[in-house]
């Protein structure tokens, strides 16, 4: 374990990974930025479920895909050589609700291999709160705890253009999106990927009219986070 201090405190972090060249470079990376408290570092299974029980991290990284050492997924059992990559991420994605219903405080942080929009979108709809992508580096990896850790989501420039994407070929339920006004319904759109303060830039509009428009999206969707309003408007609760 390695703790380094940062303005508000170290942020905790576990990380699961089946693949054990990802798990050492994630160890790396984390522990030689300032800021984070790595708290543990695990293939998977029964031990990785009794740490992130009894430490409560603020983050886990959960790895998932086939790991070099043959190991399907981080927590589950392995499967056999003959599943498919399409499978084995499938059971890797179940993963996330095992990590959610050990330590449910805890924000967990997907990185998967897979960059299509489907394969964000049942990290997300796993109640996974971020989602990167192998493709993006994970270099990135340290940025995206921080930016997760102050504001409960991040997407990672791959993942969310992916999930952007799949917004935009198949919005949420006619009857959600009917209810915004046309402002909000773009308001909307632009929340899947970016944050608030760039959703103004890019409609030429004060952060503060942007804010008051989610709030309103929040009001009549009757939800309470960034994650429940993407949900909704993908139409996959």
């Amino acid at each position: 374990m390695r703790m380094k201090g940062g303005p508000n405190g170290p942020i905790g972090v576990v990380i699961v990974a089946a693949d054990p060249a990802v798990r050492a470079a994630l160890v790396q990376l984390i522990s030689r930025e300032s800021g984070f408290c790595l708290l543990g570092a695990h293939r998977g299974g029964a031990e990785a479920l009794r740490d992130l029980s009894r430490l409560k991290p603020k983050v886990v990284v959960l790895g998932l895909g086939q790991g070099h050492d043959g190991a399907s997924d981080a927590l589950g059992a392995a499967t056999s050589a003959a599943t498919s990559a399409a499978e084995t991420l499938k059971v890797g994605v179940e993963q996330i609700g095992v990590c959610k219903a050990v330590t449910p405080k805890s924000l967990v942080l997907v990185l998967t291999p897979c960059g299509e929009g489907a394969q964000v979108w049942r990290c997300l709809g796993a109640r996974a709160d971020g989602c990167c992508v192998h493709r993006d580096g994970l270099a990135n990896i340290p940025t995206a705890i921080t930016a997760l850790a102050q504001q409960g989501w991040y997407l990672s420039p791959g993942a969310g253009a992916a999930l952007g994407a799949l917004a935009r070929r198949s919005p949420g339920p006619g009857g959600a999106v009917a209810a915004l006004t046309p402002l909000e319904q773009e308001v909307m759109a632009g929340l899947v990927t970016r944050r608030e303060k760039e959703i103004a830039v890019a409609l030429a509009l004060s952060f503060s009219t942007v804010h008051g428009h989610v709030k309103s999206i929040y009001r009549k969707w009757n939800v309470h986070s960034r994650a429940q309003a993407v949900r909704l408007f993908l139409g996959r609760t």
